[in-house]
């Protein structure tokens, strides 16, 4: 392993060993992690979502992540798709979760300077936007 992963791996050992806390909250983690850690934050959210899991799970996972996107959106551009990802991944629309996901992966390694992975997030981004619209479209044509 790297010196950098394992320095995080011993800061989340601290964390974990720390017998004054009665919880570790997800924040602390985040800090523990050092400037990685809002990009891992979103990876492990997004990636979670990423994968078919069960009803409900996106409106659970996508709330953490729509608060690490809008302090994505402090910094960087692609904080604002992926604020707009996240709000649409806490929705219960059908087919758009597994998308939305992996673009959010993507965009997570904007944090990291990693261009050809922004690129992708972007453009997975709109076209998970498009697939989100045509499922609102064609429900409203349901009705």
């Amino acid at each position: 392993m790297s010196a950098r992963a394992d320095a995080w791996l011993d800061s989340l050992g601290r964390l974990v060993r720390d017998t004054g806390r009665a919880r570790v909250r997800v924040g602390d983690i985040v800090a523990a992690a050092g400037e990685g850690g809002l990009a891992a934050a979103i990876l492990i959210f997004a990636l979670s979502n990423a994968l078919p899991s069960l009803p409900g799970m996106s409106s659970v996972l996508g709330a953490p992540l729509l608060v690490f996107a809008a302090q994505m959106l402090l910094g960087r551009v692609a904080g604002g798709l992926g604020c707009v990802l996240a709000m649409l991944l806490a929705l219960p629309l059908p087919r758009v979760n597994i998308p939305i996901g992996m673009s959010l992966s993507l965009l997570s390694f904007a944090l990291r300077g990693d261009g050809l992975a922004v690129l992708l997030g972007f453009v997975a981004g709109i076209v998970s936007l498009v697939l989100a619209a045509s499922v609102c479209w064609g429900a409203w044509l349901l009705l």
